[in-house]
């Protein structure tokens, strides 16, 4: 797949994060932080290859992989302890850091339940799906920062998998936000560090009916297919969610919401996007 490394450490435009997550690897040393959400995004697309966004982002949200609430309420109080970060009252793992960014901590782990859900304290009545964040963090890549900072970040495929997720679960609260992510990462796959892979690997995608955007989306749906591999069977519940999204938005009678939500001027071109990356996580990995 991709690269098994992000190098940013030259953007001087990011050394706002370099010093939140030095912060973070302070307070809490043992952690690996996942660097995940539109932030994530914003990463891959717009600071290591200038693709441009949008929807630019200025919160961060950082996963992390945990055995039990105990242990999580240790990193949330040392983060705190640190004097760099303040608990916001809104929820449990919100908190603001010293610059006034706002942090989503999320963790996910043997935290989950069978459902692959995390269940806050102390009621457990608030709920949150982390379904894809397992395989996302075992496909991760290395994030290098300025100031010598690193940190971890899904690879773009990863990326991909988890927005198909949030989106199913969330559209109709935050219609969009999600949709569009999608349509950017499916149309941008390639021109991400993945073009030369197109012609080593996916030489059968370059034919007389070639389409860039279609190719791209198809290499994404291969890649993602081959994350999940890794799992085996303890994926099937991601791939039955995409499946279920998918063919939602690709079949004629289909709902297609997620179409309507991109902001895409092709609605139909956008579809057979979508439609292609359905048949490149069919078809199985490549290198």
């Amino acid at each position: 797949m991709t690269d098994s490394s992000l190098d940013l450490s030259a953007r001087a435009d990011l050394d706002w994060l370099a010093e939140l997550i030095s912060d973070a690897n302070r307070a809490a040393p043992s952690v690996s932080w996942l660097v995940v959400g539109a932030l994530a995004r914003d990463l891959h697309l717009s600071h290591a290859h200038g693709i441009r966004v949008d929807r630019v982002t200025t919160d961060t949200d950082l996963a992390l992989t945990i055995a039990t609430w105990t242990e999580f309420a240790q990193v949330r109080q040392a983060l705190i302890a640190s004097g760099r970060f303040v608990a916001d009252r809104r929820a449990e793992h919100k908190l603001l850091h010293h610059s006034g960014r706002a942090l989503d901590v999320v963790p996910f782990g043997d935290i989950e339940d069978r459902n692959r859900s995390i269940a806050w304290p102390p009621s457990g009545a608030v709920t949150m799906s982390v379904l894809g964040y397992r395989e996302a963090f075992a496909g991760s890549i290395a994030l290098q920062l300025p100031r010598g900072q690193q940190a971890l970040t899904p690879s773009i495929a990863g990326l991909i998998v988890l927005k198909f997720i949030a989106w199913s679960e969330r559209h109709r609260n935050a219609p969009g936000k999600d949709a569009y992510d999608l349509r950017m990462m499916l149309t941008h796959y390639l021109d991400a560090g993945n073009l030369q892979r197109l012609y080593e690997h996916h030489l059968d995608l370059v034919d007389a009916d070639f389409d860039y955007s279609l190719a791209s989306a198809r290499v994404a749906g291969r890649d993602a297919s081959r994350l999940l591999e890794r799992h085996g069977d303890s994926s099937q519940r991601v791939r039955k969610q995409l499946n279920n999204v998918l063919r939602a938005e690709v079949a004629p009678e289909g709902r297609r919401a997620l179409i309507g939500q991109s902001g895409a001027r092709d609605a139909e071109q956008f579809r057979l996007q979508v439609a292609a990356f359905m048949q490149g996580l069919m078809e199985g990995s490549r290198a």
